[in-house]
């Protein structure tokens, strides 16, 4: 309580930086109780310093409902202010807003527009990379849909994500954008694997059973299954309860 009499104190008619922390401290309970609308009161105080930070701040608020009513309209204003002001988080965040799971508006040009923003400012931004691809992979409007997809999810897999990797896999199994080619589905199935994905488990898991790319191995198929299924895929429990339905128990023998 004392740091937080010390930052009140320091903040109180200070920098823009010291109202975050103690919004941010209210925001996530650190030393104090988990209080939204205090949380709000104080990053609202921020941007009358131009602080782009506490506009993202304000937007995120809005945009997940703590301590406000949830108005995407809200965020995407407080986002595009943030952005505007330089905030690669707030681009990012605009990318959510205009293609994620509750959309304001669903609008592909513009998630692309921003994602492509952040990765100007870094280009190493893994996550709008893999974005990017997933806007690209499943927008089937765009003739070249799959070969933009391609080339973003390369990108991501060369910096390691591991998702990026699975829909590489997925795209060579099915042709799609590449030359049909269950070798290079497996090898990439695999790099998703040796990072503990999941999916790419499961459908490594497939490929060994129905003999696609590798020779047909039932056990490896089975243990692959089970290690997808001891995390919690859902395919993959299916797969495993239907090879022990068909008296397959795991054995090599």
């Amino acid at each position: 309580m004392r740091l937080t009499r010390k930052i009140l104190k320091a903040a109180g008619f200070s920098t823009s930086d010291s109202m975050i922390n103690i919004g941010v401290m209210y925001h996530l309970g650190d030393g104090v109780k988990i209080n939204y609308k205090a949380a709000m009161k104080w990053f609202k105080k921020a941007p009358k310093l131009g602080n782009a930070d506490a506009m993202n701040k304000i937007g995120y608020l809005y945009h997940f409902g703590h301590g406000v009513k949830k108005d995407l309209i809200k965020a995407r204003e407080w986002y595009e202010k943030a952005a505007y002001a330089g905030s690669p988080k707030s681009m990012y965040n605009l990318g959510v807003i205009y293609y994620g799971k509750n959309s304001v508006e669903k609008n592909f040009q513009k998630a692309v527009y921003w994602y492509e923003k952040v990765l100007e400012i870094d280009n190493a931004d893994v996550s709008a990379m893999l974005h990017l691809g997933n806007i690209y992979y499943f927008n089937k409007r765009i003739k070249t849909h799959f070969e933009k997809a391609f080339e973003w999810y390369e990108k991501a897999a060369a910096l390691g994500n591991s998702d990026a990797m699975f829909f590489i896999g997925i795209m060579y199994k099915n042709g799609e954008g590449v030359e049909k080619n269950f070798q290079k589905a497996v090898k990439w199935y695999k790099k998703a694997v040796a990072r503990g994905h999941s999916d790419a488990m499961n459908n490594l898991g497939v490929m060994y059973e129905n003999g696609e790319g590798v020779e047909r191995n039932v056990y490896k198929a089975y243990q692959l299954y089970k290690c997808a299924a001891q995390i919690g895929n859902d395919l993959a429990m299916s797969n495993l309860e239907r090879l022990r339905e068909k008296k397959f128990d795991g054995n090599k023998n």
